[in-house]
């Protein structure tokens, strides 16, 4: 029988992996204060949370609405 992997623990992976490349190449920073002003636009935009929480978009359409959103930052 396989394991499934909980959404927390991948989450947890890719939150390493981010903070790891950030560190080496010196943009802790930055990439906070990205993720601050991400997490923000998040909590303050209850459309925007249910978009990329939702199943019906696909991980495209959920991408191209976050490209939008930091071309305006």
């Amino acid at each position: 029988m396989s394991k499934e992997t909980s959404i927390p623990e991948v989450a947890k992976r890719y939150a390493k992996a981010t903070f790891d490349l950030a560190e080496a190449e010196n943009l802790s920073e930055a990439v906070l204060k990205d993720l601050t002003i991400l997490k923000k636009i998040i909590i303050d935009n209850a459309e925007l949370n249910r978009l990329i929480s939702s199943p019906t978009f696909t991980s495209t359409d959920q991408l191209n609405v976050m490209n939008e959103i930091f071309k305006k930052q």
